[in-house]
């Protein structure tokens, strides 16, 4: 009895990192605004990515994932600063999508200059 628990036990012990990576959705994620730097995770190994940055214009950049369905776009002279929005979407030819949209923070505008007291 107690090795048909110790086999049942590492079977799924065994499994387990199969049916976790299986389960992982795309994902995107900012490393850089200037350049402009994403990385994606999850993908298919192998497959053929477009990557479309929306900010002021659309860029399109397109990559394909690493063995482990990794990859990395840089956007090259494509520059944000932290109170611009954008968007990034992710296709990938094996039917991988992700998408990117962070929260725009509120950022006020430059402070007047100070008075002197007349």
């Amino acid at each position: 009895m107690s090795r048909l628990v110790a086999a049942t036990l590492l079977a799924s012990l065994v499994a387990a990192p199969t049916v976790l990576g299986s389960n992982s959705r795309p994902a995107l994620r900012l490393l850089d605004r200037q350049p402009f730097v994403v990385e994606g995770k999850h993908f298919k190994p192998g497959e053929r990515i477009t990557v479309v940055l929306v900010a002021r214009q659309s860029e399109t950049s397109r990559a394909t994932a690493n063995g482990g369905g990794s990859f990395t776009v840089n956007f090259g002279d494509v520059q944000i600063d932290r109170c611009e929005g954008y968007s990034v979407r992710a296709t990938g030819s094996l039917g991988s999508r992700a998408w990117l949209k962070p929260f725009a923070p509120a950022c006020l505008p430059d402070a007047a200059p100070l008075r002197s007291p007349d």
